[in-house]
């Protein structure tokens, strides 16, 4: 299955994060809050995979004891009712009602799982600047650890880098607070209701999770096609939210920044 046309879906954010003469200094697009229409039926496809659907309902169990907390706060945050998109996006794909209603299951675990993520890490599920965070580490991990000259040596297909990068915990941190912090003086952001950020957010959770489980479906099949695939699309995916080319994307200290 190619992902590569997924690309326009998962930008139904758009939130070029530009960077300005000094390094680490940032300023959101004025167009963040745009919307663009969603592949309900590819999103539907990758969710029931079988092996992926398996994953989901695995990995969407309540999670272990969490790090110290980072309370949610703000105009970034919102107050969370019971889970909106799933519903949504199931009700307007064609299917049995049966269908439709694992489909809603899948979503939903897709929405735990990365509930279950940010409980692990300390984070608050609930707060928009962690799902925009969920989104950029994720795919910038998974371009950093597919290798574009793989080769076959030996029967084994080298899919992955030498070691698996992901960044350490205060790196992430960094960017955490530097999105929080962006968001949070974002006069659009202050006029969105509680439901518009918990849709944005539910959005990112479901689509970032689905990507993260399909990449590692393709390194377990060691499907070099897909992989690639997969690569082009986070690619794409950082560089449209960062607003830099991938080669000068870092992540530090400082947050997101950009060499020069």
């Amino acid at each position: 299955m190619r992902l590569i046309t997924l690309v326009f879906w998962v930008l139904f954010l758009a939130i070029p994060l530009v960077a300005q003469t000094a390094v680490g200094s940032w300023t959101l697009g004025p167009n963040w809050t745009y919307n663009r229409n969603i592949n309900n039926q590819e999103l539907a496809r990758i969710a029931m995979q079988g092996e992926i659907n398996k994953r989901l309902l695995n990995s969407s169990k309540p999670a272990g004891k969490n790090m110290k907390r980072v309370q949610a706060s703000g105009p970034t945050s919102f107050r969370q009712s019971e889970n909106l998109m799933p519903g949504q996006i199931a009700d307007k794909i064609k299917g049995t009602a049966a269908e439709k209603e694992a489909l809603k299951l899948a979503l939903g675990n897709s929405i735990r799982f990365y509930e279950n993520i940010a409980l692990a890490k300390g984070y608050p599920s609930n707060d928009l600047s962690f799902a925009m965070l969920y989104f950029v580490i994720n795919n910038y991990v998974i371009y950093r650890n597919i290798d574009p000259a793989a080769t076959d040596v030996g029967g084994k297909t080298q899919y992955l880098v030498g070691g698996f990068y992901s960044p350490i915990y205060s790196h992430e941190k960094a960017v955490f607070s530097q999105l929080r912090s962006q968001l949070q003086r974002s006069s659009e952001l202050k006029s969105m209701k509680d439901e518009d950020k918990q849709k944005k957010t539910e959005l990112l959770a479901i689509y970032t999770t689905l990507m993260w489980h399909r990449f590692q479906e393709l390194a377990r099949l060691r499907d070099m096609t897909g992989l690639g695939a997969i690569r082009d699309l986070a690619e794409s995916n950082v560089e449209g939210f960062v607003g830099a080319e991938i080669e000068k994307i870092g992540i530090g200290k400082k947050g997101i920044v950009i060499r020069k």
